[in-house]
């Protein structure tokens, strides 16, 4: 048997034992997919932008502990849910300003959990749900850990405060 012929075999046996296991690959360089629904899993994106570090993902127990094990880089905590089951909301637009309105941070695909390091002081937040914005303030202390959730009632709320 030839060493591509041997790995060709390897390679089969590999994928055969991962069938068996339940485990599908979702496309290449994809997540594992758990056997049940089949429904993707979320992805924690963690990295730096407009000069802050930030992490934002949770989608399933799994990813909100690697997020809470991995705050400690972090000061502030924003949420985001939607229903009368609080269930988390994903895909939100969210905008963290200076109280003179000069945009510090900005995301367009933020949640359902966000992390972010931002320097002491007050800022306004605004979260776009669909067609809907909520809006606050946060601040941030020194050495201490701030913290915003957005809620709306359902995934076609319109109102515009939180």
């Amino acid at each position: 048997m030839t060493t591509i012929s041997r790995t060709l075999v390897s390679a089969s046996a590999l994928l055969a034992a991962l069938a068996l296991a339940g485990v599908a690959h979702a496309d290449v360089g994809g997540p594992l997919v758990p056997p049940g629904n089949g429904a993707p899993t979320g992805h924690i994106v963690r990295s730096t932008l407009d000069g802050h570090a930030y992490q934002t993902g949770g989608i399933g127990d799994e990813e909100v502990a690697d997020m809470d094990a991995n705050r400690a880089g972090y000061n502030t905590r924003m949420t985001f849910s939607v229903g009368s089951d609080n269930a988390y909301a994903a895909n939100i637009h969210l905008r963290v300003t200076s109280l003179t309105g000069a945009t510090v941070f900005s995301l367009d695909d933020a949640g359902p959990l966000t992390d972010l390091s931002l320097p002491p002081g007050r800022y306004k937040v605004s979260a776009s749900y669909g067609e809907a914005v909520k809006t606050g303030t946060i601040t941030v202390g020194r050495g201490g850990h701030a913290s915003l959730n957005f809620h709306w009632n359902h995934e076609h709320d319109t109102g515009t405060d939180q």
